[in-house]
Formats: C-alpha cells, sequence, structure tokens
C-alpha cells in the first residue's frame, strides 16, 4: 500500500479479507470484488439487448466496481464518502486520498503516530471504509436493478448511512 510505505503479500491480502471484524456479508461482498464477480460493465456487453446496462446511466461512462466506488456523480456514492469523512475527521484528521487499492485493502492500514503504531485507527477505518463502500453497493443495486429508475433523496441516503 503506497500510503503506508509497504506492499503486503498476496497471502496477507486474501487473510485480511476473512477477518473475523467483519460481518460474513461484508466478508463475502468483499472477497466478491477481489473476484469481480458482480454483473457490471463488460459483463453485459455479452447478453444481447442488455449492453446499455454495462454503462453507468448517470455519468455515461463504463461501469466498473473501481467507477461505481470513487467516480460516479450518484447521489448515494457522493453523500456516503462525504459523511463517512467528516466522521472520521471528528476523530482523526488525516483523511486519505481513497483508491480502488486502498478501499479493497481497507483492514490493511497501518496508521502510525510518531512512529507508533495506531491499531485503534485502523480498525475505525476499516470497519467505515467497508461500511461505506458496501452502503454505496447496495445503494446503486436498488437504484440500477431493483427499482430502476428510483430517484434517491439526500435524506434517504443519510439516513441509511447512519442505520
Amino acid at each position: 500500500m503506497e500510503i503506508f510505505k509497504y506492499s503486503p503479500s498476496d497471502e496477507t491480502i486474501w487473510k485480511s479479507v476473512r477477518d473475523k471484524k467483519f460481518p460474513i456479508k461484508t466478508r463475502d461482498f468483499l472477497w466478491k470484488c477481489f473476484h469481480e464477480t458482480f454483473r457490471v460493465g463488460l459483463f453485459w456487453d455479452l447478453i444481447p439487448g442488455a449492453e446499455i446496462r454495462g454503462i453507468c446511466q448517470t455519468c455515461k461512462a463504463p461501469e466498473t466496481l473501481e467507477h461505481i466506488a470513487l467516480e460516479c456523480q450518484a447521489l448515494e456514492t457522493t453523500i456516503v464518502w462525504k459523511l463517512t469523512r467528516e466522521l472520521w475527521e471528528k476523530k482523526y484528521k488525516d483523511w486519505p486520498n481513497l483508491s480502488w487499492g486502498l478501499i479493497l485493502g481497507n483492514n490493511l492500514t497501518k496508521f502510525k503516530k510518531n512512529g507508533k503504531a495506531m491499531p485503534q485507527k485502523d480498525r475505525l477505518f476499516s470497519i467505515l471504509i467497508s461500511v461505506a463502500w458496501h452502503l454505496i453497493w447496495n445503494m446503486r443495486v436498488d437504484r440500477v436493478i431493483r427499482n430502476p429508475g428510483k430517484v434517491v433523496s439526500e435524506t434517504e441516503v443519510h439516513n441509511r448511512w447512519l442505520n
């Protein structure tokens, strides 16, 4: 992880996804993200008549997990990350620039203060990032698959984030 000046081994990465601090649903979700098992983007190009599903209807860009998590201008993405950052900044001031690798490797952070490890900060970060990303994904599924064309309000996004 470039931001933390170390590169975890493949074994460490895979073990981090199975960490018991995550609920089973979160572990399953992160495992599926690593293995790209979700039906997004190019998956839909192989199904005649469904190609439109491979394009983000908000941004008109190819839909990938990385796009959904970081680049999409959908209300749920922007508000969830804003609220997550605000909560983080109530305790810590150094919100890192999120990347796809940092989201997937959220359980591998090594925050330090004056050279001393801060496991409580690592734990908070991994919980916040994994829960926020999972919420963004679930709200995207609701908007695009379960209720196509549904318009979500800021209040709904905020309330789901609080929940």
